[in-house]
């Protein structure tokens, strides 16, 4: 307490010189503020005089100069006085004249009081403030010593530990200081380590100028959902095209390059795993998922009248300076066909000139039915006879044996046919049937947790956002869950990463709360979209990396080390690991080494859905 006793010292006496030179400070600018309230008073009295022609009545004037701050003032008219207060004597020192000149040869004389401050007295009061000021700075400049001495002890203690030579001289409170000093660098590094994990990601496969994903990005993710097994299995590839950017100029095309990227941007944020790349300097690839004809045909129109309105640059001239084509994939395709299709549908869309949208073979594609009325009257159906049935397909750990059960919802459509919930859950969210639809799922899944418990099964349900963001649903799913919390920890609700992305923190609530009760939660599809997923704010219990993180990874070492990382991650938060779409038993090693928990996908055969 001795040893801090001046330094407490010091730090009184500069606040109080510092609040005496505020406190005089504040006296100045008084002054400085009474002033220019008066140059303001003149100026109105002057704009009130100029509304008369010669002079205002005495009555108004007696009562406009009627001023405890005014103490003189006079109208003259070429030059004549005219108009006159009854003290015209000013003081000496202590008043000031300001003089305005009217229309019609008209001058206003005012008089009022003055606060004098000369420069001495103005010093004078800034004196104890810098005195404040300058002891303030001597005490950080003593601080800052001190704590480069403290670093360097922290560097030498550092160096006999690893040595395996720690002094022994020093108190107890110095080695706790060294030991939090060892802290804060552990939490730097972390931080660094996060950074470098952004680095990873984007290195392959982002555009440094955009930050979209590059060539190599788009190309991966359309590999990937060729090969998707679930679904409707098809979607929309476009390519569009900027030409005759020659003539513009670079501080124009950057600022206008940045609203295009956005407009794209917020044209992909609209569709679910929507896929946005920059394949070249003025080509970029969007990649639609389980987009049927009718809604790529309306989308493709809708963008090119969506972009042709955004201001053009200046050099860019005509209306034949953006092309669009696109095609329709189906799962199973090749993926250099789909791009030469989409490729060739551009080249046409070139050739008619002006800005065009051109489609390639999308009329021997199965059409979806999207029709809002049939899918509300089938759901209805579905909602009222409650037939929904619930299927499994076991994932296995990456020994062979079953880590959990993948749970899908199914119903039948009029013709037979089998719809899953990958399916009918959007449109049910299309035609506002999203709530009741999860509700029948859920109830029939809880229903089911004491025969998975019995079998020693762990089930994991994709549940549906736009649900669970609503709070009448989301108190329900809460007060449902609390009636069987014994069984809780055989099921886990899973959601996607572009979903927690996409909705943030609004998402991320709810999720926190089911772990509270007890439920756990998986993200799928990790590692699908270029941004850094924010699956660290729930935390979750399962992560599952989506298939395109997976392919070849045997092969890939960005790859490898971007899994090797998140997996580091996912131990420090109790979070297992699990890939989707393992081919081949190079990826399943490769995947089991990076310790991945457990995986599914062709290697380990899709085989029949089993009710549950």
């Amino acid at each position: 307490m001795e040893k801090r006793l001046p330094f407490v010292i010091a730090v009184i006496l500069s606040l109080t010189l510092a609040l005496a030179g505020v406190r005089w400070l504040t006296l100045v600018l008084t002054h400085q503020q009474h002033d220019a309230h008066m140059l303001a008073k003149a100026r109105q009295l002057g704009r009130v005089v100029a509304l008369y022609p010669q002079t205002p009545p005495p009555a108004l004037w007696d009562a406009l100069t009627d001023d405890a701050d005014i103490h003189a003032a006079s109208l003259y008219v070429a030059g004549q006085p005219r108009l006159q207060t009854r003290n015209q004597v000013p003081g000496i020192g202590d008043y000031q004249r300001v003089e305005l000149r009217l229309t019609g040869q008209r001058l206003l004389s005012l008089t009022f009081y003055h606060h004098p401050m000369p420069w001495q007295q103005v010093f004078v009061a800034m004196l104890p403030m810098l005195l404040g000021v300058l002891l303030l700075l001597w005490l950080l400049f003593r601080l800052a010593r001190s704590c480069w001495q403290q670093r360097q002890q922290i560097a030498t203690f550092e160096t006999e530990a690893k040595s395996g030579q720690v002094a022994q001289q020093g108190s107890f409170p110095e080695a706790r200081a060294r030991l939090l000093g060892q802290q804060k660098r552990i939490h730097t590094l972390e931080a660094q380590q996060q950074q470098l994990d952004g680095l990873l990601h984007s290195a392959a496969w982002l555009d440094e100028r955009t930050g979209l994903g590059n060539r190599l990005f788009f190309e991966q993710r359309l590999a990937t959902w060729l090969q998707e097994s679930e679904g409707n299995r098809i979607g929309c590839v476009m390519l569009l095209e900027l030409s005759h950017l020659d003539g513009v100029a670079d501080s124009d095309f950057e600022p206008w390059q940045r609203q295009l990227v956005q407009l794209l941007q917020d044209k992909a944020q609209g569709w679910p795993d929507a896929v946005l790349s920059r394949l070249d300097d003025d080509e970029y690839g969007l990649l639609l998922p389980q987009m049927p004809t009718k809604d790529g045909q309306s989308f493709a129109l809708g963008l090119i009248k969506d972009l042709e309105r955004l201001p053009k640059p200046k050099g860019l001239t005509g209306n034949d300076w953006l092309h669009l084509g696109w095609t329709l994939y189906q799962a199973g395709d090749d993926t250099a066909l789909v791009l030469d299709k989409t490729a060739m549908a551009l080249r046409g869309a070139q050739l008619q000139g002006e800005n065009a949208v051109m489609a390639a073979d999308v009329e021997s594609m199965p059409q979806v039915e999207t029709g809002s009325v049939r899918w509300r009257t089938l759901l209805d159906q579905v909602l009222g006879r409650q037939s929904v049935n619930l299927v499994t397909e076991p994932v296995h750990s990456l020994d062979g044996d079953v880590h959990h059960l993948r749970v899908r919802a199914l119903i039948t459509d009029p013709k037979g046919q089998k719809i899953d919930d990958s399916v009918f859950m959007p449109m049910a969210c299309r035609v506002g049937q999203e709530e009741a639809m999860t509700k029948l799922c859920l109830q029939l899944l809880l229903a089911k947790l004491d025969q998975a418990r019995n079998r020693g099964h762990r089930l994991v349900f994709r549940v549906c956002v736009d649900a669970l963001l609503k709070p009448g649903f989301s108190r329900w799913l809460q007060l449902a869950l609390l009636e069987v919390r014994d069984l809780l920890p055989q099921l886990m609700l899973s959601v996607t990463e572009f979903e927690l992305a996409q909705h943030g923190k609004t998402l991320a609530e709810p999720l926190r709360q089911l772990g509270t009760i007890g439920v756990g939660v998986a993200v799928e599809r990790l590692g699908q979209h270029s941004k850094r997923s924010p699956w660290q704010d729930i935390p979750p219990r399962m992560l599952k990396l989506h298939s395109s993180m997976v392919r070849q990874i045997h092969r890939n070492s960005e790859q490898q080390l971007w899994v090797q990382r998140l997996v580091q991650k996912a131990v420090d938060s109790n979070t297992e690991v699990v890939a989707t779409g393992i081919v081949d038993n190079d990826e399943r090693l490769c995947l089991q080494r990076l310790g991945v928990s457990a995986g599914e996908g062709p290697l380990f055969g899709h085989g029949a859905w089993d009710p549950l």
